[in-house]
């Protein structure tokens, strides 16, 4: 910064970008993770964060190679695209389902919070 310049204080992080809908550059690939992410303008980060939760592409491994095919890239843009597809309510039913499992489970529990006995406390008849 040149002396006596002043700074706007609003300047965007360049790490901090909203993932576009659509790809930069629909040839080529198959592509490291790097240049995936690149390509799609997401950070490795966020990438990481969609393979934890199921939704970002398929990866093909071998010999510690990590790549992301054209079709995988394809297959990800589709559901990306139409976040109420069938895989989408399929995994959305099966969490749901989980979750009333857990929720059943912590009733039936002698430690639920609802079983819990306060010593001093009077009760009620």
């Amino acid at each position: 910064m040149a002396h006596g310049s002043k700074s706007s204080g609003n300047k965007q992080r360049e790490d901090l970008v909203v993932p576009d809908a659509q790809p930069k550059d629909l040839s080529g690939g198959p592509w490291t993770i790097d240049a995936w992410c690149q390509r799609w303008n997401f950070s490795r980060a966020y990438f990481h964060k969609m393979q934890r939760e199921g939704t970002g592409p398929d990866v093909f491994r071998k010999d510690g190679i990590v790549r992301i095919t054209p079709r995988a890239d394809l297959a990800f843009q589709n559901r990306y695209e139409n976040p109420e597809s069938e895989d989408h309510q399929r995994s959305k039913r099966v969490r749901q389902e989980h979750a009333r499992k857990a929720a059943t489970r912590a009733v039936a529990s002698p430690n639920h919070v609802a079983k819990r006995r306060h010593p001093g406390r009077r009760v009620r008849a």
